[in-house]
C-alpha cells in the first residue's frame, strides 16, 4: 500500500493521546469532586435558602452556570481560531473559575456577621464571575480537546472524564450532605466551599499537564464583519445543525424544574439535608454509569441516539417528580436526572463536532453555545414564574415533561446524517495508523 504523507504534528498528537487521555480524565475527576462540595443543585441552593426564600434567586443558582458557560463562547471564537496553541489561554482564564470558591468559603464563614442582602450580593457576584470565566474559557478548552483527542475517541473521552468525575463526586456528595447536616451553620458551608476550592486546584494541576503541539491557524477563515455576517448562513443552510439547536433549547426548558427539586423535598416533603445528599449520590451514581456508556454509544452509533435517550429520560424524570406520592420517589427522580443530564452532556460536547470541519470548530462551538445561551436566561425565569403563579411545583413539572417530549420529537425526526459513522475499532491503535477522527490512514 502506498504511503500517505502525514503531518508530523498529527504524529505528535497521536503519540500523546494516552497521556492527554489520562490527565484529562484526572482533571475532570477532581473538578467534579470539587463541584460536589459546591453543587448548584444541592449545596448552593441550601446556602442561599438560609439567606432568602425568594424562588427567583434560588432558581437562578443553576441557571447562572448555564448562562455563563454558553453566552460568552461565540465572543472568543475568532480569537481562538487564530491561536496556534489553546492551552496558555485556557490556563490563564480558568483560574477565574476556581479561586471564587475560596472567596465563597470566607463569605460563608462570616455570613452571620453581615446583612443577608449583602451576603446574597457577594455570593451572586462570585458565582457569576466563576461561571462566566468558565464560558470565556470554554471555546478554547473544547477546541484544545478536539485537537489533542482524535475525533473517534471524543465520546469515549468525555464519557470517561465525566464518569470518573461522577464517581468521585458521588462520594463527595455524601460527605458534603453530612457536613452540611452535622456541622453548625455557617462553618458547614464554609468548609464545604473550601474543600471545593482545594479539589478544583488539584484539577488545575492535571489540566496543566496536557500536551498540545503548536499548529498554524487556518488563514482562510472569515474575520471581523465577514465572520459575523457568515453566522446566519450557517444556521440557515445546515438543517440538521439547526434542528440540533432547537433540540437543545427545548431540552433546556425541560430542565427548568431541577433547581426546585432539593428545596421541594427539604422544605415541603420533610427530608433532611443529609437525605438530600443521599439523593445527590444516587444522581451522581447514575451519571457515573451513563457517561461512559453514552460516550461509547455516541462514538459507535452517532450522538443522535444519545440525544434521544437524554430527552426520553427527561420526560420520565419530570413525570415522576410531578406524580410522586412521597419523598422516597425522588430517589428515582434523581436517578433519571443523572441519566438524562449525563447523556445530554456527552452528546452536547461531542455532537457539535459532527456538523462542521476542523477549521470551523471554534465557530460552531461558540455559535451553538451563544444561541442556546439566550433561552438559558429565560428558562429559570419562566420556571420561577410558574411556581410563583401556581403556588406549587406540579404545573412546572408537567410543563417540563412536555418540553422534553418535544425535544425528543425534534432530534428523532430532524437531526440526521451526522458526519461521524460507526467506528472501525480494528483499525485504531494498530502500528502505523494515525487516528485523525475521520478515516484511519496508513503510514
Amino acid at each position: 500500500m502506498a504511503a500517505t504523507p502525514i503531518d508530523p504534528i498529527d504524529i505528535e498528537i497521536q503519540r500523546a493521546v494516552p497521556r492527554n487521555f489520562t490527565v484529562g480524565i484526572l482533571d475532570g475527576g477532581f473538578f467534579f469532586l470539587g463541584m460536589s462540595f459546591a453543587s448548584v443543585v444541592t449545596i448552593m441552593p441550601l446556602f442561599v435558602s438560609q439567606l432568602t426564600d425568594n424562588p427567583y434567586l434560588i432558581g437562578l443558582i443553576p441557571a447562572i452556570p448555564t448562562m455563563g458557560w454558553l453566552i460568552p463562547q461565540l465572543l472568543t471564537a475568532q480569537h481562538v481560531e487564530r491561536l496556534a496553541r489553546k492551552k496558555p489561554y485556557v490556563m490563564t482564564l480558568t483560574l477565574n473559575e476556581r479561586w471564587p470558591f475560596l472567596a465563597m468559603a470566607i463569605l460563608a464563614l462570616f455570613a452571620q456577621s453581615i446583612a443577608a442582602s449583602m451576603a446574597l450580593v457577594l455570593f451572586f457576584l462570585l458565582h457569576t464571575l466563576r461561571c462566566f470565566s468558565a464560558g470565556f474559557t470554554a471555546t478554547a478548552w473544547q477546541d484544545m480537546v478536539g485537537k489533542v483527542i482524535p475525533g473517534r475517541r471524543l465520546g469515549a473521552f468525555f464519557g470517561l472524564q465525566q464518569g470518573f468525575g461522577g464517581l468521585l463526586g458521588a462520594g463527595g456528595a455524601i460527605v458534603a450532605g453530612l457536613l452540611i447536616d452535622r456541622v453548625p451553620y455557617s462553618q458547614n458551608f464554609a468548609t464545604s466551599f473550601l474543600i471545593a476550592f482545594i479539589m478544583v486546584m488539584v484539577s488545575y494541576v492535571f489540566l496543566g499537564l496536557t500536551r498540545e503541539p503548536s499548529r498554524a491557524p487556518a488563514s482562510s477563515r472569515p474575520r471581523g464583519r465577514e465572520f459575523w455576517s457568515s453566522l446566519p448562513a450557517i444556521v440557515r443552510n445546515n438543517r440538521p445543525y439547526r434542528n440540533f439547536l432547537l433540540y437543545r433549547v427545548m431540552y433546556l426548558f425541560g430542565g427548568m424544574g431541577v433547581a426546585f427539586f432539593t428545596v421541594h423535598i427539604v422544605n415541603d416533603l420533610g427530608l433532611s439535608a443529609a437525605q438530600a445528599g443521599e439523593m445527590t449520590f444516587v444522581m451522581m451514581l447514575a451519571q457515573t454509569i451513563t457517561y461512559p456508556t453514552a460516550g461509547w454509544l455516541g462514538d459507535r452509533f452517532g450522538h443522535r441516539r444519545v440525544m434521544e435517550i437524554a430527552a426520553l429520560t427527561g420526560v420520565a424524570m419530570a413525570l415522576l417528580a410531578w406524580r410522586a406520592p412521597s419523598a422516597i420517589w425522588f430517589f428515582g427522580v434523581y436517578a433519571l436526572f443523572g441519566v438524562s443530564s449525563a447523556a445530554a452532556i456527552v452528546s452536547n460536547l461531542s455532537g457539535v463536532f459532527d456538523f462542521c470541519t476542523v477549521e470551523e470548530r471554534p465557530t460552531y462551538i461558540g455559535l451553538t453555545a451563544s444561541l442556546v445561551g439566550i433561552p438559558s436566561i429565560l428558562a429559570p425565569i419562566v420556571g420561577a414564574s410558574i411556581v410563583a403563579a401556581s403556588g406549587s411545583y406540579d404545573l412546572l413539572f408537567a410543563i417540563t415533561a412536555g418540553c422534553c417530549a418535544v425535544a425528543f420529537v425534534i432530534v428523532h425526526w430532524g437531526v440526521h446524517d451526522l458526519k461521524r459513522g460507526p467506528i472501525d475499532f480494528s483499525a485504531i491503535n494498530q502500528p502505523g495508523v494515525i487516528d485523525d477522527g475521520e478515516t484511519p490512514t496508513m503510514i
